[in-house]
């Protein structure tokens, strides 16, 4: 089964993980309720400035990071230790198989939207 099979079958809630629009319905209404409780935060702006969005889930979580810590490089350190090449690169994605017989490997391809 291909990743673009497996992501339609997602969308209509037809695997363990869906129905993703519900899901999302239900994170957005409680957003609306409690924005101190939800934070959304997308690939695209992350990959876009990374320090910027891990600062705001420091934040988010309550464990923001010192002046120290950002002195340090911790926040660029985190960035690399996240990003697409580290993440694709560990030997836990490398094989294995993941849902519906997808390989792990295949969860990780370009990094690019």
């Amino acid at each position: 089964m291909s990743l673009d099979e497996v992501f339609d079958m997602y969308c209509k809630g037809l695997i363990v993980f869906g129905p993703y629009w519900d899901h999302m319905l239900g994170y957005w209404k409680e957003s609306l309720k409690r924005p101190h409780n939800v934070l959304f935060l997308k690939y695209e702006d992350m990959k876009e400035d990374g320090a910027f969005h891990l600062k705001t889930l420091a934040k988010f979580l309550e464990y923001p990071f010192t002046m120290e810590e950002e002195r340090n490089s911790v926040i660029e350190e985190i960035e690399k230790l996240c990003s697409f090449e580290t993440m694709k690169n560990l030997e836990v994605n490398k094989t294995g198989m993941f849902i519906s017989n997808i390989e792990k490997a295949s969860l990780f391809r370009k990094a690019e939207v």
